[in-house]
């Protein structure tokens, strides 16, 4: 068997998977993809090759201006279904449901007070993300008048803390910086760039 590069098989799956021209090319070039080999013997890192730094910038996202937040479908999905599995956790299978029937009677309320800061959130980070405000908050609200106000913070706090472990990794592309030399100084170096 010869050996073959795990990256460019990553990188050329997740082309195919999400369909993006860039990836897609990049995975045919192999361009700086090569951190170990499978061989006959199992994976030999003794090849690990990485990234310079000075190559961050060829990083799909790089030099976007925040609040840029370059979401999978797939991490969207996966937002939902935290915040759904929490409140399932927090009210139980009877409040829950009666939660999803009553939201639409919730929505305008709860829009037509917090307007502005809604409509802000719609212009910073578009539509999906304005919805999904005006969702946590009638959560917020919902849990703060049911349990109190300390405990729907500690619900918010802790959805939105298990939703940041994978969303950081979209955010900052984790998985491509870690491909650099100094993986550090590579998120320094695309940190400072959004802003």
């Amino acid at each position: 068997m010869e050996s073959m590069c795990i990256c460019s098989i990553g990188i050329f799956v997740a082309a195919i998977s999400s369909g993006q021209e860039y990836f897609r090319r990049e995975a045919e070039l192999g361009v700086g993809r090569c951190c170990c080999e499978i061989t006959k013997k199992g994976i030999n890192t003794v090849n690990i090759r990485r990234l310079p730094v000075t190559h961050v910038k060829n990083l799909p996202c790089y030099g976007k201006k925040f609040p840029l937040i370059p979401w999978t479908l797939r991490s969207k999905i996966h937002v939902s279904f935290v915040f759904a599995k929490c409140l399932f956790n927090e009210l139980g299978i009877i409040q829950f449901l009666a939660f999803w029937l009553l939201l639409p009677f919730r929505f305008v309320p709860v829009y037509k007070r917090f307007r502005d800061g809604f409509r802000l959130m719609g212009r910073q980070f578009g539509f999906i993300a304005e919805i999904e405000w005006i969702l946590l908050v009638i959560i917020y609200r919902v849990l703060a008048k049911k349990q109190g106000r300390e405990k729907a913070y500690h619900f918010a706090k802790k959805a939105i803390q298990e939703s940041s472990q994978f969303m950081m990794n979209d955010f900052y592309q984790a998985d491509r910086l870690a491909e650099f030399e100094d993986p550090y100084e590579a998120f320094w170096i695309y940190h400072k760039a959004m802003f």
